[in-house]
């Protein structure tokens, strides 16, 4: 995760005034299409006098910065390896023959001594952001370089030194093709390693950017562009749906039954849910049907044809179960394709579905992983409505009192990722997979028991509201300050599966026995027929982005492994990682919330508010639970549909792979 915190905590002095520091920018290199720039802090006294003429020192309003004139390779190598990286690229148009370059720039960081390794992100991401702010990206090279050397020395004085390079690309002979919509910036980020071309920056709310960039040969001005009129039922919380409008269509309907799934849904509460009419639904409910992708039941009702529906059964009541059939393992999901991708995995499948007109409706598949028999269920609902969680805490308790013998509660399916924008190995990726084990690191200052699990929720100004133990007695009242949240923690009394999971990951990365990866790609065999599709969507659709600031977002390059690292994810399989799984509406909603929380409590997923699920395992005292959550986009799981399935599917291959390591149940 990213270690962030808010730079007015972090000690920063004004230096404008300040005679005895000097930002010094000195050339290092120089080659046709290469170009390397040092800004590094220098004390006045160490400055040699005599070399003045070699100098250009800045007085008036840049009393303090000076600018070397001459090359000194020398010092290329005198600095040791830098602390942190961060590349992007940029488009250049030159004026005079109109030739098209991609440059890219990259900024190398060094701090001061007493910067620990939890700031060090934090200060490059918010340096890069003040750096690329479109309301006052620099116009030319002298001013990109200007303005490095002016956060230095007003602002970032924890960072020591800065490299900055500068390479040309390749010529092209035009430009990338704009953004459908006005509100782009035409500035891509990206890094050597990768195949990325051209990105831009966006507003992810559904009004533009107030300023479009134009560059030339040596210049980059910004205009102020027209405003557009709002769009009603604009969706703005996702990069994928910008200057989209919510539309009903037969997919839209189609989510929604699924959703619904195993309680069935009328073509009123369709209509309601996406604010359209009967009539338009009716329709879509027509194409569904005639592609058996949906049902009719009684009293107007419909509910989703599941994938060998022939061998469902319909029940007014559970059959009893004989004791040797008595599933010891439960299985929870959520979504519909997770509830797939989970069978996928069980073979000698049963599966019967309670139907109820009123109330809730259950369904139940029994069958065996290795040597267990399990039993998986989805959730009819689940959020942060009051019906949702009060559903979803029922449906749970329902399980796990119908099913006594369980003893493991796994809670598999889909979340969203915690991006580093730097370390390929702590980098969350779409595809991934999270299993829920106490966090290795924590932020400063924080003492926790160990957690998995951590729901968060924005504290209310009213008596009633306890107190926020982990905020500090002087929290800001602050609505974008992490203090000002309360934490519900969950731990399970054993962590006997977090225990096997790591060990079959550690046995993987030891002897290439990935067994994850087999069960994966048998589960991908197994539904290549199925609707949705579950094979791994193209790289390309993996988007990463940075919030720079009023409200506006620009796409980033992934990290990449070093030479010698195995890279799952170029053959098509996910990478896997261990740490807490978060949950809160409010948090996933802002990025940098999402981010301050995951650095403060070593959160590497979130997931749609499962806390009602996790406290009704816990009610029922189960001792043995864990959340398997594969990464379908950035932010809570719910986004990114097209990654949805596949990243189902991976979580629930590495549920197979703990079953099949865990030793039989003994029979008490």
């Amino acid at each position: 995760m990213i270690a962030l915190c808010p730079l007015d905590n972090m000690e920063m002095k004004n230096n404008h005034n300040d005679v005895e520091e000097r930002i010094v920018m000195s050339p290092i290199k120089k080659e046709k299409d290469y170009t390397v720039l040092r800004m590094e802090r220098v004390r006045a006294q160490d400055m040699d006098a005599t070399d003045g003429s070699d100098k250009h020192i800045a007085g008036g309003t840049h009393t303090g910065l000076v600018v070397n004139k001459s090359i000194d390779e020398s010092k290329m190598d005198d600095c040791g390896p830098p602390e942190l990286c961060l590349s992007f690229k940029v488009f250049l148009i030159n004026s005079e023959t109109q030739s098209h370059n991609q440059e890219n720039r990259s900024l190398k960081f060094w701090f001061t001594p007493d910067v620990s390794e939890a700031h060090k992100m934090g200060f490059a991401q918010q340096f890069f952001r003040d750096l690329i702010n479109p309301t006052n990206f620099p116009k030319d090279y002298i001013g990109f370089i200007m303005k490095i050397m002016k956060l230095l020395q007003m602002k970032y004085t924890n960072i020591r030194q800065i490299e900055v390079e500068l390479k040309l690309v390749q010529q092209l002979s035009e430009p990338p093709a704009r953004p459908t919509s006005k509100n782009g910036v035409l500035i891509s980020i990206g890094n050597e390693c990768t195949d990325d071309k051209y990105y831009y920056l966006r507003d992810i709310q559904s009004t533009p950017l107030p300023y479009i960039i134009h560059q030339s040969k040596s210049l980059t001005y910004s205009e102020p562009m027209a405003p557009k009129p709002k769009l009603i039922g604009s969706v703005s919380i996702d990069e994928s749906f910008l200057g989209s409008i919510a539309e009903l269509s037969e997919e839209k309907v189609l989510e929604l039954i699924e959703s619904s799934y195993p309680n069935p849904i009328s073509l009123a509460d369709i209509a309601n849910s996406t604010q359209s009419t009967e009539e338009d639904v009716h329709f879509h409910i027509q194409e569904l049907l005639s592609k058996n992708l949906i049902k009719a039941i009684s009293d107007g009702l419909f509910t989703r044809v599941t994938q060998n529906d022939t061998e469902v059964k319909l029940v007014r009541q559970m059959p009893k179960v004989v004791r040797s059939e008595q599933p010891t393992i439960a299985i929870i999901t959520a979504q519909y394709c997770e509830k797939l991708a989970v069978d996928a995995m069980i073979d000698n499948k049963d599966t019967y579905v309670r139907y109820k007109t009123e109330g809730e409706s259950n369904v139940y598949t029994l069958g065996n992983i290795g040597v267990h028999r399990v039993v998986s269920t989805k959730l009819p609902t689940v959020g942060h409505s009051r019906a949702a969680m009060i559903a979803a805490g029922n449906t749970t308790t329902r399980l796990l009192g119908t099913f006594q013998c369980v003893e493991y509660v796994f809670l598999v399916g889909i979340g969203g990722g915690v991006p580093h924008y730097t370390d390929f190995n702590r980098h969350v990726r779409l595809g991934d997979v999270v299993v829920s084990a106490p966090p290795d690191v924590l932020g400063e200052g924080v003492r926790q028991k160990p957690f998995v699990y951590i729901h968060c929720e924005r504290m209310k100004n009213s008596p009633e509201e306890r107190v926020n133990p982990i905020a500090s007695p002087n929290a800001s009242r602050d609505s974008n300050s992490v203090d000002n949240f309360n934490f519900r923690f969950w731990c399970p009394p054993s962590l006997e599966l977090q225990t096997i999971a790591k060990e079959i990951y550690e046995k993987g990365s030891e002897t290439n026995d990935r067994v994850w990866e087999q069960y994966l790609q048998e589960g991908i065999d197994m539904l290549h027929e199925s609707e949705p599709e579950f094979i791994r969507p193209a790289p390309q659709t993996d988007k990463l982005y940075m919030s720079i600031g009023t409200k506006d977002v620009i796409e980033m390059a992934h990290p990449c492994p070093s030479t010698d690292a195995y890279d799952p994810r170029s053959h098509g399989f996910p990478k896997v990682h261990f740490g807490a799984i978060g949950s809160g509406r409010m948090a996933v909603k802002d990025e940098q919330i999402r981010q301050d929380i995951a650095s403060k409590f070593g959160v590497m997923a979130f997931d749609s508010e499962f806390d009602s699920v996790v406290e009704s395992v816990f009610g029922n005292r189960k001792d043995k639970y864990i959340f398997l959550r594969g990464i379908a986009d950035y932010k809570d799981g719910s986004r990114k549909k097209e990654w949805q399935p596949y990243a189902a599917l991976s979580a629930a291959a590495y549920m197979k792979a703990i079953l099949c390591a865990l030793s039989p149940v003994e029979d008490n």
